[in-house]
């Protein structure tokens, strides 16, 4: 068995369920996640849990937005949405080093953030990307759109806990040691009555040594005017703060 092969099954049968464990204490859960990272840049692979097999997706685009495109599909019995991002589509030549950070900064650390208010993303479709898996999102179907579109759809909109809802995941971000970097309302989805915060940016995590240049997403009317006046501008904790105005 090569290296490679050992460092796969050490992360499925042993990193993984520790994580998914609820008696696993954070320092210890940063810890593995940090590990599952290093691992991945190791094995130059996105390892079994991220990688996602036999997905039968629409061929035309249900809709797009500042990120990519987004595409209604089936996967294990269920609708997902798959979102192949604008970057890949436009830089097909993309480096090594930023397909690496860009897994473990968007599918490694944003897949373990397990919140209500956090929207889950279940991996890559290795199939539509491949070899650039890191590229392309699977997530849910969101059964109500984005936020903007449930309110102005609906007749009493819940407001005030739809709030509740974004405050709280933008506090279990932060706590986790995470920004958003890009929260609007296009962002924020909505199944059933429940907000949840998606599109993490490369930039997400705040340990990550990309400029805000290298990100997916550009400067928008929402950013704080600090990183307005910024050059390489990275996402704060504040300005996350700030886009909730």
């Amino acid at each position: 068995m090569s290296e490679k092969d050992v460092l796969k099954d050490i992360a499925a049968e042993v990193i993984q369920p520790t994580l998914h464990d609820s008696g696993t204490g954070i320092a210890v859960h940063r810890g593995l996640r940090r590990l599952l990272a290093n691992m991945t840049d190791t094995t130059g692979d996105l390892l079994p849990p991220y990688s996602l097999q036999n997905i039968k997706r629409n061929p035309q685009p249900a809709g797009s937005g500042g990120f990519g495109e987004v595409y209604r599909s089936k996967w294990a019995g269920g609708q997902v949405a798959v979102k192949v991002l604008r970057r890949f589509n436009a830089h097909p030549e993309a480096t090594d080093t930023y397909q690496r950070a860009f897994t473990r900064e968007l599918l490694l650390a944003w897949r373990q953030l397990h919140h209500l208010n956090i929207y889950p993303l279940l991996g890559a479709d290795q199939a539509t990307a491949a070899p650039r898996i890191a590229l392309v999102q699977v997530a849910p179907w969101s059964t109500r759109g984005n936020i903007r579109d449930f309110i102005s759809h609906t007749s009493k909109p819940p407001i005030l806990d739809l709030i509740k809802d974004v405050v709280a995941g933008i506090v279990h971000l932060h706590t986790e040691n995470a920004v958003h970097g890009g929260l609007h309302g296009a962002n924020i989805l909505v199944n059933d009555t429940r907000a949840a915060l998606t599109d993490f940016g490369l930039a997400a995590f705040t340990s990550t040594k990309f400029s805000r240049s290298d990100t997916v997403e550009s400067r928008s009317r929402w950013n704080a005017r600090e990183l307005l006046n910024d050059s390489h501008p990275r996402p704060t904790a504040k300005g996350d703060i700030f886009r909730l105005r």
